[in-house]
C-alpha cells in the first residue's frame, strides 16, 4: 500500500516556470501616452482544445494601469505619465488526463480457497480494447484494500474497469455482483471536470454494487510567469513664443523672436508642420524682413533626460508693404454751390491727406475729408497711411476733384398776410449755371414762379447742361395766429354785476382793434352780469379773431325750513331745522336769538329771523313763523276705564305739571267730594277709600290758580 501511494505521488507535478523572456515589448518608455503591442513568446499556434480533456492555452495580462486582457498578443494603452508593471501568466493544458492508480476498499466476491480473494483488474477503452490488466500478476489470497499503480493516458474516453477474483471454485468471479464466468458488471471511469480545478492530481470515489474504489488522475499543465516595467514620461509643454504674430514693414529692423522652455531642454525651430526641416537650434531667431510674406516656424523643445518632445508652438510674423488707402472714386466732379459729400478713405493705420505730391502740405488727418467750396478748377489730394511707430508709409492714393461753376438763383418772396392764409408768392431768377436749365418744385408745380401759396417750405431743384444739380429751399412765412388769453372773474353773488374779462392778446400784426357785443372797444371789460360776451379782434392786416366768453354766477340761495310746532302755548318745545343750497358753500347762519346752528330748539311760538351767508359773503334773510298746536296747555280727558287692564286705568290730565300748586276735585251727582288733590297731581284711580266707584258720570273742578283763568269744570265718565 505504501509503495503504490509513493508511485502515485511521483506523478503529481505541474511545470511552473518563472522568467523574463516569455513576452516581448518593442519599447519600455514613452512620452505622455504609450501604446505597446506585446508579442507573446508562448504562442498557441491555433491549438484546438478537446472539450473533455484539455483547456489549451490561457493567458492573463495585468498592465498595471487598471486594464487586463486574456488575448494572446494584446495591446496596452497608457494615457497618463507614470511607472507601470506588466504581469504575465500563461497556462498550457494540451496533454489531457492520466489514470495513475486504483485503490479498492471493498469487493463483492467469494473465494472458497483460503477465505481470501485473489483480485486483479482489467481496464478497457470504448472499443473494448484492453489498455491495462493485472490478470497475470494478480494479488494472491488477500482481503481489501488493494492498490495498483500505473500511468495510462486517457485520450479516448470513456473507459471501463472490472475487478475479478482470479481463483474461485470453478472460474473467475466478478467482484461487483459475484457472478461467475460472465462478462460481469463494468464500472465506467468518469473523467474529472475539464477546468483549472483539476490541474495536477484529482481523486474520484466510485461505488458500483459491492465494489467501492478510488481512482487517481493526473493532468499535467505548464504555467509561465513574467513581468516587465514601462515608464511613461511627462512631455514638456510647448515653448512660449514672445513676441509673436507681429507685422513688419518691408526691410524693417525686427527684434528677435524668443522661445522659452525648460532649463534641461533643447529648442528647435522647424519650417514645416511635419517637423522635418530644421531652421535653427537655440532659444531665439531674428526675423528676415527682406521680402514680403507670412512666415511661420514650428518650435518644439526636447527634454535632454527623457527625450520627450513637446507639441509645437507656432511662431509667426508677416512682412508687407503698407497698402495704399482705398477710396470709392479717384476722380470726381463738383459743382460750386452744391452740397459737398465727405470723401472717406479706408486703411489699417492713421490716414493723412496732403495737397502736394511731396507730402509737405497736410490738409487733413483721419479717414474722412470734408471738401470745402473752391473756385472752379482742378485740385488734387494725396492720401497715405502711416505706421508712425515703425516709420512706415504707404504709396499715396491720388484723389482728383474738378470744381465747375454751379447754379445760383435770386428769389423774391411775398409772405402770407394772415395766419392760415394762402396769398403768398415766389418769383425766381436763375443767375449762374450753363443753360439750358430744367427745374421742378418738390410739391409738383412746373412753373418757375408760384402764386397763392400757404406758409411753408418750398424746394426748387434746378439742373443745368453740365448736370450740375442744386436744390434751393425757399420759405414763405406767415404771422403768428392771433392768440388770446382771458382772465375771467365770474359774478360773486346771484344777480350781482361784478363780473370781469381781462384779455392778453399776442400774435398777428399790431396794433389791434377790439369790438365787444356789448358795445365796448376796450380790450378788457368789467361790471358784468352773468351772460355771454363776444369780442372781435382785428390786427393791422385785417386779420380777425372771434372769441366768446361766459360770465357765470352762482345759484341763488334757497332755504327750506322744517318746523316742529310748540305743543301748546307756553310749552317751549318747538324747533326749526334749516336746509340751504345754492350760492357757494360753506354757509354760515345767524338767528334772531343769536343761535348759529342749522337746528334751533326749545322755541316758543313767534317769528324767528335767520341770515344765511355763503362763502362769497352772499346773504339771504328769512323770517319763519313758529306756531303752537294748542292755544292753552291743559288736556282734560272726560272718560277713563279703571279696570286694571293697564290701559287708561287712571285719569291722566296732560300738561297739568306745568302749573304751580293746582287743585283737582271730583264730586258725585249728590255733590259729595270723592277725590281732591292740591300740588303735584297724582292721577285719580276711580276709587273712594280704596273701593271702586260704580260706572257712571261724575263732576270735576280744576283750579290752576291763574289770575287770568277761571277754574275749569266738567263731567267725567267711569266705564268698566
Amino acid at each position: 500500500m505504501k509503495n503504490i501511494l509513493s508511485l502515485l505521488l511521483s506523478f503529481i507535478l505541474i511545470d511552473v516556470v518563472y522568467a523574463q523572456t516569455h513576452f516581448t515589448i518593442q519599447q519600455s518608455t514613452g512620452c505622455n501616452t504609450l501604446q505597446l503591442n506585446i508579442q507573446n513568446n508562448h504562442p498557441s499556434n491555433n491549438f484546438s482544445p478537446n472539450p473533455f480533456l484539455t483547456t489549451g492555452f490561457s493567458y492573463q495580462w495585468n498592465f498595471g494601469n487598471g486594464q487586463t486582457s486574456t488575448l494572446e498578443n494584446p495591446t496596452a494603452n497608457y494615457s497618463q505619465p507614470g511607472t507601470y508593471t506588466i504581469h504575465y501568466d500563461c497556462t498550457i493544458d494540451t496533454v489531457g488526463f492520466y489514470l495513475t492508480g486504483i485503490l479498492v476498499t471493498q469487493v463483492n466476491c467469494n473465494d472458497p480457497f483460503g477465505g481470501a480473494q485473489d483480485p486483479y483488474i482489467i481496464i478497457k477503452d470504448v472499443n473494448d480494447n484492453t489498455v491495462f490488466t493485472t490478470e497475470s500478476n494478480y494479488i494472491n489470497d488477500q482481503n481489501p484494500p488493494y492498490s495498483w499503480g500505473f500511468n495510462i493516458q486517457l485520450n479516448n474516453p470513456p473507459y471501463f474497469l472490472w475487478v475479478w477474483d482470479y481463483d474461485s471454485m470453478d472460474g473467475n468471479d466478478n467482484c461487483v455482483d459475484d457472478s461467475e464466468n460472465q462478462p460481469g458488471v463494468a464500472t465506467v471511469i468518469t473523467l474529472p471536470a475539464n477546468n483549472s480545478s483539476t490541474f495536477g492530481n484529482t481523486t474520484l470515489h466510485y461505488v458500483n454494487g459491492g465494489l467501492i474504489f478510488d481512482a487517481y488522475f493526473y493532468k499535467p499543465v505548464t504555467t509561465y510567469h513574467d513581468s516587465a516595467t514601462v515608464t511613461v514620461y511627462q512631455s514638456p509643454n510647448a515653448p512660449i513664443i514672445s513676441p509673436n504674430n507681429l507685422s513688419y514693414c518691408l526691410g524693417e529692423q525686427a527684434q528677435n523672436i524668443t522661445a522659452t522652455g525648460n532649463t534641461n531642454s533643447i529648442i528647435r525651430w522647424y519650417t514645416d508642420s511635419l517637423l522635418t526641416n530644421v531652421f535653427a537650434v537655440g532659444n531665439s531667431i531674428s526675423p528676415n524682413t527682406s521680402q514680403e510674406g507670412v512666415f511661420s516656424y514650428y518650435v518644439v523643445q526636447t527634454d535632454n533626460i527623457t527625450g520627450c518632445e513637446s507639441n509645437p508652438s507656432i511662431a509667426q510674423y508677416s512682412v508687407s508693404r503698407l497698402a495704399s488707402p482705398i477710396i470709392q472714386q479717384n476722380n470726381i466732379t463738383v459743382c460750386t454751390g452744391q452740397v459737398l459729400q465727405p470723401i472717406v478713405a479706408q486703411g489699417t493705420y492713421p490716414l493723412f491727406w496732403y495737397a502736394d505730391q511731396n507730402l509737405t502740405t497736410l490738409v487733413n488727418q483721419g479717414d474722412t475729408l470734408y471738401l470745402q467750396e473752391q473756385l472752379p478748377g482742378t485740385y488734387q489730394y494725396y492720401i497715405v497711411q502711416k505706421d508712425t511707430t515703425r516709420g512706415c508709409i504707404s504709396t499715396p492714393t491720388i484723389l482728383t476733384v474738378n470744381y465747375i461753376q454751379g447754379i445760383e438763383i435770386q428769389s423774391t418772396v411775398n409772405h402770407v398776410s394772415c395766419f392760415g392764409g394762402n396769398n403768398g408768392s415766389i418769383e425766381v431768377t436763375i443767375t449762374q449755371g450753363t443753360a439750358p436749365f430744367t427745374h421742378f418744385w418738390l410739391h409738383g408745380p412746373t412753373e418757375l414762379n408760384l402764386q397763392n401759396l400757404e406758409a411753408n417750405e418750398y424746394v426748387l431743384t434746378v439742373m443745368d447742361q453740365n448736370q450740375c444739380l442744386r436744390m434751393f429751399s425757399i420759405f414763405v412765412n406767415q404771422p403768428d395766429s392771433i392768440h388770446v388769453e382771458a382772465s375771467i372773474t365770474n359774478v360773486s353773488c346771484y344777480g350781482n354785476a361784478d363780473g370781469a374779462i381781462e384779455l392778453n392778446v399776442t400774435g398777428g400784426t399790431l396794433p389791434y382793434n377790439y369790438q365787444w357785443n356789448n358795445g365796448s372797444t376796450n380790450h378788457s371789460i368789467n361790471q358784468l352780469q352773468a351772460n355771454t360776451y363776444t369780442i372781435t379782434i382785428t390786427d393791422q392786416h385785417q386779420c380777425t379773431k372771434l372769441q366768446t366768453y361766459n360770465i357765470q354766477q352762482p345759484d341763488s340761495l334757497v332755504t327750506l325750513a322744517i318746523i316742529n310746532k310748540e305743543t301748546c302755548n307756553g310749552k317751549n318745545d318747538g324747533s326749526i331745522v334749516l336746509r340751504t343750497w345754492g350760492g357757494t358753500p360753506p354757509y354760515s347762519l345767524l338767528w334772531s336769538n343769536q343761535k348759529t346752528d342749522t337746528l334751533i330748539s326749545n322755541l316758543h311760538l313767534g317769528q324767528y329771523q335767520v341770515t344765511i351767508t355763503d362763502n362769497h359773503n352772499c346773504s339771504k334773510v328769512e323770517n319763519i313763523q313758529l306756531e303752537s298746536i294748542y292755544d292753552f296747555c291743559l288736556d282734560i280727558p272726560n272718560v277713563f276705564t279703571p279696570n286694571a287692564d293697564g290701559i287708561n286705568d287712571t285719569w291722566e290730565i296732560k300738561f297739568i305739571e306745568m302749573y304751580n300748586n293746582p287743585t283737582v276735585i271730583v264730586f258725585d251727582n249728590s255733590g259729595k267730594k270723592l277725590y281732591e288733590n292740591t300740588g303735584v297731581y297724582e292721577p285719580w284711580d276711580g276709587t273712594l277709600n280704596g273701593k271702586k266707584l260704580p260706572m257712571g258720570s261724575y263732576f270735576y273742578i280744576i283750579d290752576l290758580k291763574l289770575s287770568d283763568k277761571e277754574p275749569f269744570s266738567g263731567t267725567l265718565d267711569i266705564i268698566y
